[in-house]
């Protein structure tokens, strides 16, 4: 199993440095600023965290699928 507490560690002491300024920032990844990689590392985070929690599949089907289907089948 990996131990993902030193890196969330870390991580919680660059989230705590960055200040909204900052935001807005170019990264060595010039497509994204400081704060696109700042969303993707949160939804990565909230992904995995769903990912190890045990859930029904009907559960996940009815809070994302379906929402997006009704609102999909509403433009149309």
């Amino acid at each position: 199993m990996v131990d993902f507490a030193p890196v969330a560690g870390q991580l919680r002491v660059l989230l705590n440095g960055t200040a909204d300024n900052q935001l807005s920032a170019p990264t060595p990844c010039t497509e994204y600023t400081v704060g696109d990689l700042l969303d993707h590392l949160l939804a990565l985070t909230y992904e995995c965290r769903n990912a190890a929690s045990p859930r029904r599949v009907a559960d996940l089907f009815n809070t994302r699928f379906l929402p997006v289907r009704q609102a999909w089948s509403h433009e149309c």
